[in-house]
């Protein structure tokens, strides 16, 4: 199995997400565009983009590029490129318990943040039209608990983690994809997530050597997530965009339970994983020093 890719280096990588980031702009100018032209012109400005197959789309168009991209200069083939690798039961059931216990934690980190720093009228406006959209719950599921988790593992994890490997230590390799990962989705108010899920899903990859835990704790994350935001089936009322504004903290006893799931995910995963890839993985590439001179005849 390939476990390491000679590319891409850090700017590379930052080349990769900064294209995603283009990509995404260009296909909903053009999505926007096309509603303008052919569409209502009432509306919200984002409505075409609060679509989730609509986001889910240009997801899989700028993803995609940059994923073949990253296969294409390291002239691998996609069906070598994300084995599932040597996985155990006990693994993916750790995935499942540090997924829980960090949605928990991570939700009240959250609340802290929010508190501390409420967002902006308008971001809260428009994060509701984008992440709480109204009547679209099976599609929302589709995009942001498969399509995204799918996309952007093999991205990070898949092709930029295993690149940054070969050339940095593995704690630098994650951290700084974890950074990248954060960097991609552009909103200080899911920065804390985003680095703290991409650090988790990157140490997933260095104990197995596959993305697909990752994958998996990305899906379920997302899922839950779209499940107590959509509320489709009348348990709870599904908040609003009010509801990136207004905070309130867990009780105590919630968070201890985060802190337990998590606890016990993780030292399930650890004991599940008895050969890190850490220990299988070349030194990284150091800067070799110049050749003496070549001494005259």
């Amino acid at each position: 199995m390939q476990r390491t890719l000679r590319y891409p280096g850090f700017w590379l990588a930052v080349g990769l997400v900064v294209g995603v980031m283009m990509l995404q702009g260009v296909v909903g100018g053009i999505a926007e565009a096309a509603r303008l032209i052919f569409g209502s012109r009432g509306g919200s400005s984002a409505q075409i983009l609060a679509n989730p197959l609509v986001l889910g789309t240009i997801n899989i168009l700028a993803l995609g590029a940059m994923i073949a991209l990253g296969l294409l200069i390291n002239k691998l083939h996609p069906r070598n490129a994300f084995p599932l690798g040597t996985v155990r039961p006990g693994a993916w059931l750790a995935v499942l318990l540090v997924t829980l216990g960090g949605l928990i934690l991570l939700s009240e980190a959250d609340n802290v943040f929010r508190w501390l720093c409420p967002p902006p009228e308008f971001l809260a406006k428009l994060m509701g039209e984008l992440f709480l959209p109204k009547g679209h719950f099976w599609s929302s599921l589709f995009t942001i608990a498969i399509v995204a988790p799918l996309t952007e593992e093999f991205l990070f994890r898949g092709i930029i983690l295993r690149g940054l490997l070969s050339r940095y230590r593995p704690v630098a390799a994650v951290l700084l994809t974890a950074m990248l990962f954060a960097f991609m989705h552009l909103n200080p108010w899911q920065t804390i997530s985003a680095f703290t899920l991409g650090t988790l899903y990157g140490w997933f990859y260095l104990r197995t050597g596959s993305v697909w835990p990752g994958v998996l704790g990305h899906a379920v994350n997302n899922g839950i997530f779209v499940i107590v935001t959509a509320a489709p089936f009348g348990l709870w009322e599904a908040p609003t965009a009010d509801g990136f504004t207004k905070v309130e903290f867990q009780p105590w006893w919630f968070n201890v339970t985060g802190v337990s799931l998590l606890g016990l995910g993780l030292w399930l995963f650890r004991k599940s994983t008895p050969a890190p890839l850490a220990n299988l993985l070349p030194p990284p590439v150091l800067q070799s020093a110049a050749p003496p001179p070549l001494l005259n005849p």
